[in-house]
């Protein structure tokens, strides 16, 4: 969180980010119907990455929050973390093996992959091809 204040998100900034203020399954609303204006998955994308913008932004103007890849969160992974942890902006565990990812990729994925609140985890020294980051900059009052 140090530096010059550039940092992958947490994983509650990064759905915070996602969900744009909406409270359904996806940043445009629960129906799943709508996935294809919004997002880059397996059965529209060819199974390739393509480039940010194409696809319709959430309502804070972001693009490609969920779909084309998956995303790095700074936080660790544990499965069952959110049991223990603070109701507001909880920073994740101290240690794990691995970290969070976010917002779903290209490949063959079942529709849950595309929800604001689908996390997986995954091993930050091994290369994909199907993984991105985001950029997240601390606020300077």
């Amino acid at each position: 969180m140090g530096g010059n204040g550039y940092r992958l998100p947490t994983e509650a900034e990064w759905e915070y980010a996602c969900r744009a203020g909406m409270a359904g399954l996806f940043p445009w609303g629960d129906d799943i119907g709508k996935q294809g204006e919004h997002v880059w998955f397996g059965d529209n994308s060819d199974r390739k990455t393509h480039p940010v913008g194409q696809k319709r932004p959430n309502a804070w103007g972001q693009y490609d929050m969920l779909g084309n890849v998956f995303e790095w969160c700074a936080d660790w992974f544990d499965l069952d973390y959110y049991r223990t942890s603070p109701p507001e902006d909880p920073l994740g565990p101290n240690k794990g093996d691995t970290r969070v990812v976010r917002g779903g990729g290209v490949g063959p994925h079942f529709p849950v992959f595309y929800r604001c609140a689908c996390r997986l985890n995954g091993r930050p020294t091994e290369r994909s091809g199907g993984t991105g980051f985001r950029v997240a900059r601390n606020a300077t009052l």
